[in-house]
């Protein structure tokens, strides 16, 4: 007896379990029906799924183009910062130009009115011919065959005899065959002075002139140039006349900067 007891309690009755599986049907029916078939049911069910797959997909597809714009703002910005360093030098170096062209101008007694184009002395004898220098400015920088070449003090240098674009050779004044109409700047005595070469001139003049060792011949025009100064005299007794050498009023071997006016 306790034996069916117990059988009966852990077994439903056949009545029972028809009921469920009725109820079971008719869920599950009831679930078809709502989403349109087990299909739609499956489609529904794994819709987050799929939307949250397409998300990653679409965010993975963009991080190529994100990165490259990134990459690219930052080439750019490294770009502006290189220019904006080079403006900002630009602009110093503009400031520096202006002040060192005033206080070459004071210095060197340079007409404020007159145009010239500064250079640098980049060759001289040895490496080019004697009596010239070579410089760092030519055609670009508006030089032409002719154009006279001075230093410091007005000194008179030589002139353009040739030019390239970037480059000019400077014949000195010195330079053989040269011939001037020069003054004694003390005595304003007129002398006629060539070009012997080796930075030196020669001149002669009757022995009843006033010049001496150390005087200082000019070039006189617009404005004077010093072309060079008296190294010695010599008397020429059989026609009663003086020998005159001159030398160049600066050192070729320290010339760094020249002018060339324009």
């Amino acid at each position: 007896m306790t034996f069916l007891l117990k059988h009966k309690d852990r077994y439903p009755g056949p009545l029972i379990k028809l009921i469920l599986k009725i109820f079971a049907v008719l869920v599950v029916s009831f679930i078809l029906l709502e989403f349109g078939g087990v299909g739609n049911l499956a489609s529904r069910l794994s819709l987050p799924a799929v939307s949250l797959g397409d998300g990653f997909y679409k965010f993975t597809h963009k991080l190529p183009n994100w990165f490259i714009t990134r990459n690219s703002l930052i080439e750019k910005i490294d770009l502006l910062e290189h220019e904006l360093e080079n403006a900002r030098l630009l602009a110093l170096d503009s400031t520096a130009i202006g002040y060192e062209n005033k206080k070459l101008r004071e210095d060197f007694a340079i007409n404020i009115d007159e145009e010239f184009v500064r250079a640098k002395v980049i060759a001289r004898p040895p490496q080019i011919p004697f009596d010239s220098v070579m410089i760092n400015s030519g055609e670009n920088d508006g030089l032409e065959v002719g154009d006279l070449v001075v230093v410091q003090s007005r000194l008179l240098v030589g002139f353009i005899s040739k030019v390239e674009a970037n480059t000019a050779i400077v014949s000195l004044s010195s330079s053989n065959g040269n011939s001037f109409h020069g003054l004694v700047e003390r005595t304003h005595e007129a002398l006629e002075i060539i070009g012997v070469s080796g930075n030196n001139f020669a001149s002669r003049t009757l022995s009843d002139s006033d010049i001496k060792e150390g005087d200082r011949i000019i070039i006189s025009g617009d404005s004077d140039l010093l072309l060079a100064i008296v190294g010695s005299v010599e008397n020429y007794e059989p026609i009663s006349t003086k020998n005159i050498i001159m030398t160049l009023p600066f050192n070729i071997n320290t010339l760094y900067s020249v002018f060339v006016l324009k």
